[in-house]
């Protein structure tokens, strides 16, 4: 008895359809296509404009910070407990401090504004 042999399967392939992959999405929509029927808030991009920020970005971004405060403060005593020498716990915050750019501004541009508007 034989059996018949198929060849290898596509996952892309339809019934009555060649092998071929799905359509690459349009540029400039960020891989999100708009479908019929479906609504998306906010611009085209999805996200407000810039200048408009609301109370809880400045609240995740003091929240992001003290964060990293307090790992980066755990990463000292973890340092300082394990018998000093090199200082390494500096490439952590080199690297997550460039991370926490745009939060540590986010959160002095709103100290400004504060200070401004209580005048």
């Amino acid at each position: 008895m034989s059996v018949p042999v198929q060849g290898p399967t596509s996952p892309f392939k339809r019934s009555g359809t060649a092998d071929a992959p799905p359509p690459l999405p349009t540029p400039g929509t960020g891989g999100v296509e708009d479908l019929p029927g479906q609504h998306r808030p906010g611009r085209a991009g999805g996200s407000p404009p810039c200048g408009s920020r609301s109370r809880g970005d400045v609240a995740a971004s003091r929240a992001r910070v003290a964060r990293a405060g307090m790992l980066i403060g755990l990463l000292v005593v973890v340092w300082a407990m394990s018998g000093g020498g090199h200082f390494w716990p500096v490439w952590v915050m080199i690297g997550w401090g460039a991370c926490l750019v745009p939060d540590v501004a986010r959160l002095v541009e709103h100290r400004d504004a504060r200070a401004a508007a209580s005048r």
